[in-house]
């Protein structure tokens, strides 16, 4: 099956990825316009090359208004018989601003834009049982836009803010059986947090309490009672940096996060489970 005029394998990163569409018997490549033959950093693609299995024939999607997109299997993936990539501006190292988007069974491509408030996004997670993908939103540091769902299905892109009160966000686990999304809000200052639960379906927004006594779940970003974060304590001494891990465990088949508890002293106060509803 030769590709058509003008169109190659985006063959400027390390690994050419080959995607399989099981929906619509087809084989797909992240295609370009330039016969590349140097790797690349960004790779730029501009559409996508589909190889029909059964018609044994070959059709180039191209994006719309010669957009482009980083061709770096790093950036890019499949979720069912979706195939995405990310734009390639490299003034944005691991982040970005525009989802460049195939569906293999429509064979056409389109874009989704960030919501308004969210400068860009990265970390993108798959949720296959919703055709969706979920990135970290950011402003000025990761999760301090919340989150942004990208609904392949409908393509339109939604957001899950960060709550009054709190700084930013961080990925716990998705629950697909109850499709929920649980984060640990970390609360302005630093040093206290708890958990959000937020719904995939309706944008709500659960934040139960923590226990009595417990301040941090799951970790502390620095000693509790030292204030805000950045401000060196009196003397000039600086303030304590951020725990090098979270101490947590999501288990979406039980739908619980268990994770170490911290009173306000910043000792472990025991164990605390949530039951995602």
């Amino acid at each position: 099956m030769a590709f058509p005029d003008t169109w190659f394998a985006a063959a400027c990163s390390p690994t050419i990825p080959v995607f399989s569409l099981e929906l619509s018997r087809k084989l797909a490549f992240l295609g370009s316009n330039v016969a590349e033959t140097e790797v690349k950093d960004p790779c730029p693609g501009s559409g996508f090359i589909l190889l029909d299995l059964d018609k044994q024939t070959a059709l180039a999607v191209p994006l719309a208004s010669q957009a482009q997109f980083d061709a770096d299997p790093a950036t890019s993936g499949d979720i069912n018989d979706y195939i995405f990539g990310v734009d390639t501006d490299p003034s944005r190292r691991n982040t970005a601003n525009t989802l460049f988007v195939l569906d293999g069974v429509n064979a056409s491509a389109f874009q989704m834009s960030l919501p308004t408030g969210i400068t860009s996004f990265g970390n993108l997670g798959a949720v296959k049982e919703m055709n969706a993908l979920i990135g970290m939103g950011l402003n000025r540091v990761a999760g301090d836009a919340g989150f942004v769902v990208f609904d392949l299905e409908r393509a339109e892109a939604r957001s899950l803010p960060v709550p009054e009160g709190f700084a930013r966000v961080e990925m716990t686990g998705i629950f697909t059986t109850t499709r929920k999304l649980v984060a640990r809000g970390i609360k302005s200052g630093g040093a206290a947090s708890q958990y959000l639960i937020y719904d995939l379906v309706s944008g709500d927004l659960q934040m139960p309490d923590n226990p009595s006594g417990v301040v941090a779940v799951g970790g502390i970003t620095q000693q509790a009672g030292q204030g805000g974060g950045a401000t060196p304590a009196p003397g000039g001494t600086p303030a304590t940096p951020q725990a090098p891990t979270v101490l947590q465990r999501a288990n979406p088949r039980a739908n619980t996060v268990a994770a170490l508890a911290y009173s306000r002293d910043g000792r472990q106060a025991g164990v605390l489970v949530l039951r995602v509803p």
